[in-house]
């Protein structure tokens, strides 16, 4: 459809201008980088392709996801590899000190496997993160990589002579930086807080476009727990009406779609129809999510409203007494 269109687009102009590219445009400092990434660490999918992997060992690697905009815990780090079995890599934290110097608070090593694609690796024991920490990792056994255009970059400094030892501190800006601009197949895996228990849970069907359930049921005026749970290679969100009013919701989020500014407001139309709604939530990510049911028994549809979807992506919430 037009609006399924327009949204593709406007997602691959997300993808290909990103936030990140004043934060690392010359002369910024790690410090103040770290103000301008608004995402955090768990954001970027390492699920590139055509990826190429670094043959030089003594490669040191900035992520970009770096310096850390907040406080966290780190549980481990999921990458695409391409590296042939032997090669060893290592990941590195470093905080900020006095005179420009890092020090390596954590750094973890392993070696290649040689099977290629998606990995994911936990670490001997959880990594605590301050804001203003800094990532990196070394080639040549561990993600790879593909050639970034212009503004892209999340190698800041290589080759060195030899890898950051545990303990040791570095002043990162005066190493250094090449000119090739690459993009890497790495995420750093933040500890997700234990999960509240969850009346309803609701699951996206990868590459469906439909929810896991039609219906469910819960108690008129009654408050209940929703988590809904993205699979899917693409955002949705989970919208609830009136009774009967989901065609109405449907076609004026149809018309949203062509507003530029319908991702500020989650796709999610301005109607006094709706009763409460989901914001977007990422493909691969989940979200837990209070509400209270209506007074009135009957059916309620519950929809997506991201531009195309809610034709054949939607359900119904039975308020009973």
């Amino acid at each position: 459809t037009d609006p399924q269109i327009a949204f593709n687009i406007r997602q691959t102009r997300r993808v290909t201008d990103p936030y990140w590219r004043a934060a690392l445009k010359s002369g910024t400092t790690l410090s103040k980088a770290g103000g301008e990434f608004i995402r955090g660490l768990d954001k970027e999918k390492p699920r590139f392709q055509d990826l190429r992997q670094d043959t030089a060992a003594n490669y040191l690697h900035v992520y970009l996801g770096s310096p850390s905009p907040k406080k966290h815990q780190v549980r481990g780090i999921a990458f695409q590899t391409k590296a042939d079995g032997g090669k060893r890599f290592t990941v590195y934290q470093f905080r900020g000190g006095k005179k420009g110097k890092y020090t390596v608070v954590n750094a973890a090593s392993f070696t290649a496997s040689g099977n290629h694609g998606a990995k994911t690796i936990d670490f001997a024991h959880t990594w605590q993160v301050e804001a203003g920490d800094v990532f990196a990792h070394s080639g040549n056994g561990g993600p790879a990589y593909k050639a970034a255009s212009s503004g892209h970059r999340d190698v800041l400094y290589f080759p060195v002579d030899s890898l950051p030892v545990h303990g040791r501190a570095y002043e990162l800006r005066r190493l250094q930086r090449h000119t090739n601009k690459r993009r890497y197949a790495l995420r750093f895996l933040a500890v997700e807080p234990k999960p509240r228990k969850a009346d309803v849970v609701i699951k996206s069907v990868p590459e469906q476009l439909k929810y896991d359930i039609k219906m469910f049921t819960v108690k008129a005026g009654r408050p209940f727990v929703l988590r809904f749970v993205n699979p899917d290679n693409m955002p949705h969100n989970i919208v609830f009406t009136k009774i009967g009013a989901r065609e109405e919701v449907g076609r004026l989020a149809d018309i949203l779609a062509g507003d530029p500014d319908a991702a500020k407001q989650h796709y999610v139309p301005r109607s006094d129809k709706i009763l409460f709604a989901s914001p977007v939530i990422d493909d691969h990510s989940k979200m837990t999510l209070d509400f209270t049911a209506p007074a009135k028994p009957g059916d309620y549809p519950f929809l997506c409203t991201l531009p195309g979807h809610w034709r054949i992506m939607h359900g119904v919430m039975r308020v009973v007494k």
